[in-house]
């Protein structure tokens, strides 16, 4: 009895300490969370954790918590099993989610927090850092509501975290999944009949190349890139698309391959892509 209770101990005790360490990287990162919320100066914050996620917004937006929560967990479990992710073996911790009272705030969040200088009109953003684990989202007067944006934010991570922190996935596909996630769980909702308007039209004149080539103009790219992420996630290359977003990761021969080089990887043409997805997106 006495050697069963000491196995039995030897068995407990590593297991006792490792969720003791857990608890006490969850309590600094909470911790590290209220303290750059207070360095926002935007007031008190709201927290809400469900299983998966933690959110974080102004006190204001409490009563709101747990349906926002609802519709961001919606684009994790679709990214998740887009992606095929194991999530146990794959993440770090909760995602974290930011949503900002206004886009007036969104430019110190972003140069405070995430240490870095935002572009001109962004509201959204995320790191699929281990240590900087989170999305983030602000309301914008032109865009999707600021849970649709935190929700879009969520796949963008989760891709990262598919192909590699470090990895050079092109911004078409990176942002481009977030809002073609918003077409395949909304696909009535306003903002993507508006953007499957525009990209029929702009897909008359402008070529599937002008997509991974950056040659679009400023209100064309993002409903474009969603277009072909779609195209890759959910439509005909949706074979092809978990290998597409692994051939970006650097290897020892190539530490930056390039679109060109992901379709040779997949074993696909530019010119065969173009066909097939000009076909596919005006239907």
């Amino acid at each position: 009895m006495r050697t069963f209770l000491l196995l039995l101990l030897v068995l407990i005790l590593p297991l006792r300490a490792e969720d003791d360490e857990k608890a006490k990287k969850i309590a600094a990162r909470k911790a590290a969370i209220e303290m750059a919320w207070m360095g926002l100066d935007v007031g008190p914050l709201a927290m809400l954790e469900t299983e998966t996620l933690r959110l974080v917004a102004p006190k204001e937006m409490e009563s709101k918590l747990k349906a926002i929560a609802v519709t961001v967990e919606k684009y994790r479990v679709k990214a998740l099993s887009t992606l095929k992710i194991d999530e146990k073996e794959s993440l770090p911790d909760k995602i974290t989610v930011y949503l900002l009272p206004s886009s007036m705030n969104y430019p110190s969040f972003a140069r405070m927090i995430e240490k870095r200088r935002p572009e001109t009109g962004e509201t959204g953003s995320f790191s699929a850092e281990d240590d900087k684990f989170h999305a983030a989202a602000a309301p914008s007067k032109m865009g999707p509501p600021v849970e649709v944006t935190a929700g879009e934010m969520v796949a963008s991570l989760l891709l990262m975290r598919k192909a590699g922190v470090r990895s050079p996935v092109p911004e078409w596909l990176v942002r481009g999944f977030g809002r073609a996630t918003t077409y395949r769980l909304s696909p009535k909702d306003k903002l993507a009949l508006a953007d499957k308007k525009l990209i029929r039209t702009v897909v008359k004149k402008k070529n599937a190349a002008d997509i991974w080539d950056g040659k679009l103009d400023l209100e064309e790219s993002l409903p474009m890139n969603a277009a072909l992420a779609e195209f890759f996630a959910y439509g005909p290359g949706a074979a092809r698309f978990i290998r597409l977003v692994m051939a970006y990761k650097p290897t020892e021969e190539n530490n930056a391959p390039t679109t060109a080089q992901a379709f040779d990887a997949i074993g696909v043409s530019g010119a065969t892509i173009e066909k097939t997805f000009k076909t596919w997106v005006v239907k």
